[in-house]
């Protein structure tokens, strides 16, 4: 009889505990997305985004609200972050390191779950990608191979390049790491006896650099993506047209850029998901370690290399995940 009462005191405990987490997905939660996280409902991206919530059983119109802050202007991430925080949200999501910057000036107790910081730890988010410590953890965009592989796609994609360009951004002299990325493209370019000039600049001066390396005769540039940060689509599109370039974002080669190669935002979104279901489930961001990347994605612009005149590779076209025509 004891033994009777005992397994029906477990099951009630056991169907209460169920209840009380039904309860909880139940209840409203707020998500503040804050930069420019995916919210479009056509990017594949913002759809990984709700269908991974929607696994763990949340629902946005259902026991979920997205609250979207996002803007061009850094500056007014910080207000941004504070309307967030006054609300409050239960998670912040933090599309990069300007976004995650603003997030931690707002808050210390808020979970804040980047999307794509490009070095956590350098950056003073994160104690370590192991064990995060404090109110932030998420998925890197940090790939220290990723220039190099760009470097090559680039190569490969014009044949026999004598002279290259890598576009930086001008505040990125100060960033060691940055400095040592562009150590390794100037040896890996010098042992192909490749000419490799390295300009620094900010995206209001995009464009008139990329006019001067096309009078020296440079054939091909490397554009880190903080150089361009400010400069719309169709901006973009026009310098695109003035000499092959390789980016990180697919969004680049679909505005024009020749080639992109760079994180899976889709993949890296959906792991973030995962994180913000997990926090709102109870766990801590200082016990969840921050995710690298694991999946690339390489597009070819066609539209772009016809007319630039170039011949894309049979090989190159058959590695590409995408091809835009």
């Amino acid at each position: 009889m004891v033994g009777r009462r005992i397994l029906l005191l477990g099951v009630s405990l056991s169907m209460c505990g169920a209840s009380l987490a039904k309860e909880r997905v139940a209840s409203v939660r707020r998500i503040g997305l804050l930069g420019s996280v995916p919210s479009d409902p056509r990017d594949p991206a913002y759809v990984a985004l709700l269908s991974e919530l929607r696994r763990w059983g949340y629902v946005e119109g259902k026991n979920l609200l997205l609250m979207e802050r996002s803007g061009d202007e850094h500056g007014a991430l910080d207000a941004m972050a504070r309307e967030l925080t006054a609300v409050p949200v239960d998670v912040i999501v933090a599309a990069d390191n300007f976004a995650t910057a603003a997030a931690r000036r707002a808050t210390k107790t808020i979970p804040i779950v980047m999307i794509s910081s490009g070095d956590p730890v350098g950056s003073g988010f994160v104690s370590s990608l192991a064990q995060p410590g404090g109110n932030v953890t998420g998925t890197a965009f940090f790939a220290p191979e990723l220039k190099l592989k760009q470097l090559d796609i680039l190569i490969e994609g014009l044949g026999a390049p004598k002279r290259l360009g890598y576009v930086i951004h001008k505040d990125h002299r100060l960033v060691p790491r940055f400095m040592a990325r562009v150590k390794e493209l100037q040896s890996a370019a010098s042992s192909r006896r490749i000419e490799l000039r390295e300009v620094y600049v900010d995206s209001s001066s995009l464009a008139e650099t990329l006019e001067r390396l096309v009078h020296e005769r440079v054939e091909g540039v490397v554009v880190e993506d903080y150089a361009a940060g400010e400069v719309s689509e169709s901006e973009l599109a026009a310098l695109a047209v003035k000499m092959p370039l390789i980016m990180t974002s697919p969004y680049a080669a679909r505005a024009g850029v020749l080639f992109t190669y760079g994180v899976n935002m889709v993949d890296l979104t959906r792991k973030s998901a995962e994180y913000v279901a997990r926090l709102l489930g109870g766990a801590r961001p200082s016990d969840l370690p921050v995710q690298l990347p694991t999946k690339f994605e390489f597009v070819i612009n066609l539209k772009t290399a016809e007319s630039l005149g170039l011949q894309i590779p049979r090989a190159l076209l058959l590695r590409a995940d995408q091809l835009v025509r």
